[in-house]
């Protein structure tokens, strides 16, 4: 709870500073009401491989974004951006097929934890594809975690091409 508070802190001095408009919602991320207004950028950052439900949880997010959304997670890579790779790169994006999507269910009996999913960035773009955001972008970044050792994530970028009106957003999975 002591992360916590402090993200929520970090956000509330991050809005006053930059005198932000921006709404922070608390709730599970499957049961967003539907009283929540349509917002040009939506940001899920490390919620998806929690819930035991994702596609649900970007199903609700996607049908109160106009625009965008910006969706990051934990995951491995190898090839940073740097010039040392660019060759490779290359040559990969230009022969070689796309990686395919996959989930791989994590829990296990002797081991319930509170991560559900690991997943690659290829399954969130084919799922918001299904969800209207038919652009998607991907960029890799890395920090140090407080024993320096560095935490690798990605982002997902979608970007709306199919208006919000002409997509259904009415799955109820219960």
């Amino acid at each position: 709870m002591e992360g916590e508070r402090k993200r929520r802190n970090a956000f509330w001095y991050a809005h006053k500073a930059f005198n932000s408009k921006s709404k922070l919602i608390i709730c599970h991320i499957n049961n967003l009401p539907d009283e929540v207004e349509i917002h040009d950028i939506g940001i899920i950052f490390s919620v998806l491989l929690h819930v035991r439900d994702p596609y649900t949880a970007l199903l609700r997010m996607c049908s109160h974004i106009k625009e965008k959304i910006v969706i990051t997670e934990l995951g491995g890579y190898n090839m940073r951006n740097t010039l040392f790779n660019s060759i490779p790169r290359f040559f990969r994006k230009r022969f070689s097929k796309q990686s395919p999507s996959y989930m791989r269910f994590l829990p296990r009996a002797e081991k319930i934890g509170s991560v559900w999913w690991a997943f690659n960035h290829e399954t969130v773009i084919e799922m918001l594809k299904l969800l209207g955001f038919g652009k998607a972008k991907v960029t890799y970044h890395d920090y140090r975690d407080r024993d320096g050792k560095k935490v690798f994530q990605w982002s997902v970028i979608g970007e709306r091409t199919t208006p919000i009106d002409q997509c259904d957003y009415d799955f109820d999975p219960n």
